[in-house]
């Protein structure tokens, strides 16, 4: 059973990314979020800078843990003692080399939606760093847009 939604996955997660390609993005998918973190970790140049946002998902595989781990300047928003070292956190990871994060849902129209409490994630996927990294599960993707919004 476990090898056969695998399967779906992957047909669901590959027509997705037609389409999220379709819409000007660099998608591929990994069988497993192992795959998937060192995928992530060969990206990030030496030296840069790594910010993220609030993602369960990203936490979740070891990638927040890996980035501390390895050479990357962080801004880990998490580490803050106060709400307004939280809030000056958030400002800079806008300024990072790479911004890592999820989205709350994908459809499969190739649609990313994503509501924010604060709009820190919003406003790096929208604008500010240099390279933005979205990492999802295809248990994440959705049939249409309006559905992914109920989703999220």
């Amino acid at each position: 059973m476990q090898e056969l939604m695998q399967k779906h996955y992957e047909q669901l997660a590959r027509a997705t990314i037609t389409q999220l390609r379709r819409r000007g993005f660099e998608a591929e998918w990994f069988a497993t979020a192992e795959e998937a973190k060192a995928a992530a970790l060969r990206l990030l140049p030496e030296g840069c800078t790594v910010a993220w946002g609030g993602s369960a998902t990203i936490r979740d595989m070891g990638l927040t843990e890996a980035v501390h781990a390895g050479n990357w300047k962080v801004i880990d928003r998490d580490l803050a003692k106060t709400p307004e070292e939280r809030a000056e956190l958030h400002r800079q990871g806008l300024l990072s080399d790479w911004y890592l994060m999820s989205a709350n849902a994908i459809s499969a129209e190739g649609v990313l939606v994503n509501i924010d409490g604060t709009g820190n994630r919003l406003a790096a996927l929208c604008f500010g760093p240099k390279q933005v990294l979205v990492l999802c599960s295809a248990g994440k993707i959705q049939p249409t847009t309006e559905t992914a919004v109920s989703r999220a």
